[in-house]
């Protein structure tokens, strides 16, 4: 993989990698190898493929770029991903609900290279950069917002086989269609608790932390900190959803 202008990708010269046995760089199947902020190595497969991301391990492999990390105010250091995990982790699973996501969202293909910069009322929550396989998702809340996901994401994310007609009452609906988006329903599952100034004060000072993709994200009080957690209980990512859209996106759980 190659950087690019928003820095979410290294540089790297790959000998071989380990991933359930040998991989190399001239496997047909490798779509694409990231370096996240925590110098986490992070593998797709191509969509038509078996697809997944993974962790995997790094074996002769050269890092000849990497992103500089940024810091927070007064040289606070932002929190890298792996970091935010293992600071919250038990919060989350121990304080935090379970939520399911019930508004739909318009997807499309992105186009590789394709950034798109995530803005909530008027801030700017993330910039991420598309590669091949990416989806481009506009949410359906009064912002509006784009962001991009992976295949593995949106597959697991989205019911991509059922796709649902656009309403034709939206204003916008012609020009949805227009860019390419089909409608699709959530069935995305998070635990979730709510950012307290005390919170971020012992977790988060900077009020930014790497997201998945190795751009920063920045997180205000009583914003949500959101997990998604994995059928053995392990958080497996954390990420900030601006409060106003929670609100319109996700209800609890029935206990």
């Amino acid at each position: 993989a190659t950087n690019d202008q928003a820095g979410s990708f290294v540089t790297l010269r790959i000998d071989a990698i380990t991933i359930q046995g040998k991989w190399s760089s001239s496997d047909p199947e490798l779509l694409l190898l990231r370096m996240c902020s925590n110098k986490q190595a992070v593998i797709e497969r191509n969509p038509e493929a078996d697809p997944k991301t993974t962790n995997v391990q790094e074996e002769n492999t050269e890092i000849l770029f990497a992103p500089e990390m940024q810091n927070g105010p007064a040289g606070v250091d932002i929190c890298s991903q792996e970091e935010m995990i293992r600071r919250v982790s038990s919060e989350i699973l121990n304080s935090g609900r379970w939520y399911r996501k019930v508004a739909f969202a318009f997807l499309r293909r992105a186009q590789a290279g394709e950034i798109i910069t995530t803005v909530v009322d008027g801030k700017e929550e993330t910039v991420n950069t598309a590669v091949d396989g990416d989806y481009v998702v506009q949410a359906n809340t009064r912002w509006k917002e784009n962001y991009i996901l992976s295949y593995a994401t949106t597959s697991a994310a989205y019911d991509l086989a059922t796709p649902l007609e656009i309403p034709h009452g939206r204003e916008d609906a012609h020009q949805l269609r227009k860019d390419g988006y089909r409608c699709y329903r959530s069935r995305t599952r998070i635990r979730a608790l709510r950012a307290t100034e005390e919170f971020l004060q012992r977790h988060c000072p900077s009020k930014k932390f790497m997201a998945k993709w190795g751009s920063p994200c920045s997180v205000e009080v009583d914003d949500i900190i959101a997990a998604q957690v994995s059928a053995d209980s392990e958080v497996t990512e954390i990420y900030r959803i601006e409060k106003t859209v929670f609100r319109e996106t996700f209800i609890p759980e029935q206990k």
